[in-house]
Formats: C-alpha cells, sequence, structure tokens
C-alpha cells in the first residue's frame, strides 16, 4: 500500500484561491466606496432644524446666509416671542410640540404684521391646526427648478447616478384657502394627475391679517446639507423667501429674523412636574388618566382603615324598673305608710307565683288570696297572719321588717311546692 502523494502548497482549492479572492474582494470594496459617495449623513446629529448646530442635519447656514447679507438675525429663548411688527418669526419644524396659548400669542403677533416662516412635519400639530395645513401625502416629489443655475461641474460624477434631482415633500390645506395664496415653489405633476398650484406646492404664501406666513412641510429645505447644495439652489430659493415676507404687508420692512430656538429644547424649559400638570390639564388621555387616578383615590380612602377610631356610639340606657324602689321605700318610711307598703309588696309576690294554679284567683282582694294560701299551705299560717294584721293596721317601723320575712317565707314555700 502506497502513501498518497502530497499535494503541494498553492496548488487545488484551498490554498490558491482563498490568497487571490481576499485582496481581489477587499480591493472592489474599496473601490465601490471610492466611487459611490454618499452624501453627508443626516444623522449626524439629533435632527433638530436648530440654527446652534453645524452638523448636516442642523440649520446654522439658515442663520448664518442671512446675517452675511445684512439681516437682523437673533434667536428667541422664551416661551412666547416678543410683539413687534418688523419681526419675521421663524418656527422651523419645532421638535418640542408648542402649546395652544403659545400659537395663539404666535399668531396674534402675525395678525398685528409680523412675518411667519414656518415648517409643519406634523400630522397633528397645534400651529398646524390653526393654520389648517398639513405635510401633503403624495410623497416625495420633484421640483421643476431643478438644474436652472449655472453651477459648477461635480468634482464626483456618481452623485448623479444615485440621485438625478432633487425630492421633498408637498404642503395641502386642510380647509380652504384664506384668500390669495401665493405658490412660490410649485411642482411637477404627482400620480394622481392634481396640478392645482393651491393645493400642490413646496411652499406657499398668504396673507394673515396685517402680517404674512410662508408655509411649507419639508424640513430638509433648510437643513445645511440641502443648503450647501447649488443644485437645486435652495440657498437663494430661502433668501427669496425671506424678501417675500419682509416687504408686503408691512409699514415698515421686516428685517429682524428671529429664529425660535425655546421649541427646538433650548432655554428654559418647563421641568418634570409642569410636564406632568399639562399632560393631566390640557390633553384628552391626561383627562382620561386624571379622573380614574381620582376614582381609585376615591376608592382607596374609603377601604383604608381609619387614622383616628371612631367614638362609641352614645345610647340611653333605659332606666331599672327597680330603681325607684329605694326611694320609694323611703317616702314610705318618712310617712309610715306600712299599710300601703304590704299592700304593694303582696301585690309583687301574687305577679311572682300565681302563674298557674292560683291564676283563677286574679280577682280575689288581697286578705282572700292570703286565705287561700293558708288553706293550701297549713304551714304558712304564721306568715299569712303577720300579713294579714299589717294590711289591716299600720306596723311599727321596727316590726316592719318581719313582715318582709314572712312574704319571703310564704314566697320561697310556694315555690317549691310549684315545682
Amino acid at each position: 500500500m502506497t502513501a498518497p502523494a502530497q499535494q503541494a502548497p498553492g496548488e487545488g482549492a484551498w490554498y490558491g484561491r482563498p490568497r487571490i479572492m481576499v485582496p481581489v474582494l477587499g480591493g472592489l470594496a474599496v473601490l465601490a466606496a471610492l466611487l459611490t459617495p454618499e452624501r453627508a449623513n443626516r444623522s449626524m446629529g439629533d435632527g433638530r432644524l436648530t440654527t446652534r448646530e453645524t452638523t448636516p442635519g442642523a440649520a446654522s447656514l439658515a442663520a448664518e446666509l442671512p446675517r452675511a447679507l445684512g439681516w437682523k438675525v437673533d434667536e428667541n429663548v422664551n416661551a412666547v416671542a416678543p410683539a413687534r411688527p418688523d419681526i419675521v418669526h421663524l418656527v422651523l419644524a419645532p421638535s418640542e410640540a408648542m402649546r395652544a396659548a403659545e400659537v395663539h400669542a404666535l399668531l396674534e403677533h402675525v395678525r398685528a404684521g409680523a412675518g411667519l416662516f414656518v415648517i409643519i412635519n406634523k400630522e397633528r400639530d397645534q400651529l398646524a391646526d390653526s393654520l389648517h395645513l398639513r405635510p401633503g401625502t403624495a410623497g416625495p416629489l420633484p421640483l421643476i427648478e431643478q438644474g436652472k443655475l449655472p453651477c459648477p461641474a461635480t468634482v464626483v460624477p456618481t452623485l448623479t447616478w444615485l440621485r438625478s434631482s432633487a425630492q421633498f415633500r408637498a404642503i395641502r390645506w386642510t380647509a380652504p384657502a384664506p384668500g390669495v395664496v401665493d405658490t412660490l415653489f410649485p411642482l411637477v405633476a404627482t400620480d394622481s394627475g392634481d396640478t392645482t398650484p393651491a393645493s400642490h406646492a413646496l411652499v406657499m404664501g398668504f396673507g394673515y391679517g396685517r402680517g404674512r406666513v410662508v408655509a411649507a412641510a419639508d424640513p430638509d429645505l433648510l437643513r445645511n446639507d440641502e443648503l450647501r447644495q447649488c443644485d437645486p439652489g435652495l440657498g437663494p430659493f430661502y433668501i427669496r423667501l425671506l424678501e417675500y415676507l419682509r416687504d408686503a404687508g408691512a409699514a415698515a420692512p421686516r428685517r429682524w429674523l428671529l429664529f425660535d430656538e425655546y421649541h427646538q429644547g433650548f432655554g428654559p424649559q418647563p421641568g418634570t412636574i409642569r410636564a406632568v400638570v399639562t399632560f393631566f390639564s390640557e390633553t384628552s388621555p391626561g383627562h382620561v388618566f386624571a379622573q380614574l387616578a381620582l376614582a381609585a383615590l376615591l376608592v382607596l380612602l374609603m377601604c383604608a382603615p381609619r387614622l383616628v377610631p371612631p367614638p362609641p356610639d352614645i345610647t340611653d340606657e333605659r332606666r331599672s324598673p327597680i330603681e325607684h324602689v329605694d326611694a320609694l321605700a323611703r317616702a314610705y318610711v318618712q310617712v309610715g305608710a306600712t299599710k300601703t307598703a304590704t299592700q304593694r309588696l303582696v301585690r309583687g309576690l301574687r305577679r311572682r307565683v300565681d302563674r298557674a294554679g292560683m291564676r283563677s284567683a286574679v280577682s280575689l282582694s288581697d286578705e282572700a288570696y292570703l286565705d287561700r294560701i293558708a288553706s293550701r299551705a297549713p304551714a304558712l299560717a304564721q306568715p299569712v297572719g303577720v300579713v294579714r294584721t299589717a294590711l289591716q293596721r299600720a306596723t311599727k317601723a321596727s316590726d316592719f321588717s318581719a313582715v318582709g320575712d314572712a312574704l319571703a317565707t310564704i314566697e320561697q314555700t310556694l315555690r317549691q311546692e310549684s315545682r
């Protein structure tokens, strides 16, 4: 039996191919990364459209560009902006929801002559509800202004392979438009074929009282990575929008741009307690939870033990039927009423022992009743005589105790005989 021939290194699939394929695949990956560059990742940052950040997804260029052109640029870090007719308020896709009172104050400033640049990016929002606006539902739409600016040729032409035109989201009305609406940036026809400018536009402008409003629905319009691009020319377009707000409908030009940074999370924000109070007092789910919590608290209070024991119930006790005996006896002694006292004692004896055999003698007088007892029990003749004598005439107080002893003897004897 011969040993199998050994395979030389580099021969066969187990040695040669892996050593060749690894560098080839690595080179292809590097080449693909170089030839297909991506635009700056908008996720580099928290995504807020704030002028305080210079990340690709922020909006610092939205403040730097007009400042370089002579505009007065400032930021508002309070819940309510100052009321001046020469201000353009810029509320750019706020990350913190505006309260109803704040929306009311802002729109009152606009009615008085101020300008408003608003980007609405939420379906349900207090400011959007007040202006009757919503983000469009048709999705991203191509701009018709693409390619009209003399932009220099890009260094890496592969960008056009991935994205041939800038695409943004439209804005629409949820109610009839308030008068004349200027379609500041129209869009081409959508899949539904709706080309009505007032219902299908990237940016719309309209009068609001003595002021003016510019409304859009896509935050990408003012992001740093979009304003840096020459094509589709959002930088010049943004300046034209500010000029639209600056000149129309006011005695003095509005050259003061006030960016709302309070609703981007900057400035003195309400604490946890205020947020909880706002939730329970100003939202429908909060009202439901507040009612359930109140009902649970009432049930808990009813079921919980009392901290202080309740006082005992005070009841009026019934007077004892014999508590007057002592007072009555003293009265009898004071007047010497031994005959009356003997009658009361005999009646008590009859009531206690005359229940069975003696019931027929209810109508008998006390003397007759004592005679019957003497006839039935001859041994009681002497006690019966003492009681009969006390019924007939007054007895000395010293001898009256013998009457009580005689009645006790009679009662004891009668009870023994009845058993």
